[in-house]
């Protein structure tokens, strides 16, 4: 009897320690599942042990994690494989992967290993790369969600941070656009400039540094144009779009789209003009081949009445490029323009002598006109604006034929919208 008592108890001690047992042998058998690359299999298995987490009790907690970092390396897996589709496959590895390292008992093991395994590199890698085809498929939604995964896993990343800020912009969400771009911007300065110079030489020899510092120009642009056009919640700030071009400039002193940038603030804002001209100019001394400089200068003064200075610029430009439309645009209305002048002074002019000398001012400056306006209907023979240039001056300069062309040519294009 005694015996039977004993051995009635060892029975019963072993039906419960397989019970506590068999959550454990289940992670076992799906750690050993995703190691040998059975990684569905593995996910089925540990899902299944992990479904009733109040069995990993009495010592047997270690399984716990274990299981989460085993789940991560399979989802991970699942996620790299474009033959399968498993929903949220990567979603499910960050997870698990941030469970496992910071479990409260066991976390520091999974951070050790895991930084053996570069674990948080590869998550945050194919995060980036998802949101970056989905950025450029327009999938906007998708790419934000990755970009900010990516965030979480690396959040001082500059490259995050610049496409944090692009796609918030693209989303129309521009302050957080804004905030991202600053911080993408200050983390590259306290990396690359900032720091003491062995720092500075360590890290500019690294990978990293070849593609940061060839975004950086785009982060210092894209913030200008925010705050200088204003957009959705962002003030225009003409001075503080200025200073952040300024700043790029201090950065990287070479950077010829800095400069174009910062002349294109200028050029929209002509309360800034005495500061625009000697900027410009002093652009143009330096480029005395770009034309579209000149061509944003001779627009800047044209609009703040310098019309004759504005117009040796667009003569320059014209010269220099014959098909230019900005040249001979700037060129043809100059001659228009001037003949209005005159028109206009002609009405008060009471004596015959001073209106046939402004008649024949305005016939000499209207026939100046008119190859440039045929030229640009040449070259744009759907634009009406051409059109109806011609069809007011040829009248004026005895090309009556030519004027009942253009006009047909207007009823043509407007029955054909």
């Amino acid at each position: 009897m005694h015996m039977n008592r004993i051995i009635s108890t060892i029975l019963l001690f072993l039906l419960g320690g397989g019970f506590l047992l068999a959550q454990p042998s289940k992670v076992t058998s799906g750690v050993l599942a995703q190691q040998g690359g059975n990684n569905e299999e593995a996910i089925e298995k540990l899902e299944a042990a992990i479904a009733d987490k109040s069995l990993f009790v009495k010592g047997k907690a270690k399984h716990l994690p274990k299981a989460y970092y085993s789940l991560y390396k399979a989802y991970f897996a699942v996620a790299a494989d474009t033959s399968m589709n498993v929903p949220d496959a990567l979603t499910k590895a960050k997870d698990y992967y941030t469970m496992a390292i910071n479990d409260p008992g066991y976390g520091d093991k999974y951070q050790k290993q895991s930084v053996l395994e570069n674990a948080t590199g590869n998550l945050w890698g194919a995060f980036y790369n998802k949101g970056i085809t989905d950025f450029n498929l327009e999938n906007d939604a998708s790419a934000l969600t990755s970009f900010q995964n990516a965030d979480e896993l690396k959040p001082d990343h500059i490259l995050t941070q610049r496409m944090l800020g692009a796609i918030y912009i693209s989303t129309q969400d521009s302050m957080n656009g804004v905030k991202s771009l600053e911080k993408a911007i200050n983390l590259f300065k306290a990396k690359y400039i900032d720091a003491d110079e062995a720092s500075i030489k360590a890290v500019k020899e690294a990978p990293d540094y070849e593609v940061d510092s060839s975004q950086i120009s785009y982060m210092y642009q894209q913030l200008a144009v925010l705050y200088n056009s204003g957009y959705g919640s962002v003030e225009p700030d003409a001075r503080k779009a200025l200073d952040l071009l300024s700043d790029g400039m201090n950065v990287d002193p070479n950077d010829q789209d800095l400069k174009r940038q910062e002349l294109n603030v200028y050029q929209q804002n002509p309360a800034l003009f005495a500061e625009s001209k000697k900027k410009f100019e002093e652009a143009i001394n330096a480029n005395q081949g770009d034309l579209q400089i000149k061509l944003a200068y001779a627009n800047l003064l044209d609009r703040n009445g310098d019309l004759d200075d504005a117009f040796q610029y667009y003569k320059e430009v014209n010269e220099s490029d014959s098909d230019n439309i900005g040249g001979i645009y700037g060129v043809g209305a100059y001659y228009i323009n001037k003949a209005a002048e005159i028109s206009n002074a002609k009405a008060k002019y009471t004596k015959d002598a001073e209106i046939e000398a402004a008649d024949k001012q305005i016939l000499e400056l209207v026939e100046k006109a008119y190859p440039y306006m045929v030229k640009l209907h040449e070259l744009q023979p759907n634009e009406r604006e051409w059109l109806s240039q011609l069809i007011n001056i040829t009248p004026m300069i005895g090309k009556d034929q030519e004027m009942e062309m253009y006009y047909e040519k207007m009823k043509k294009l407007d029955g054909s919208k």
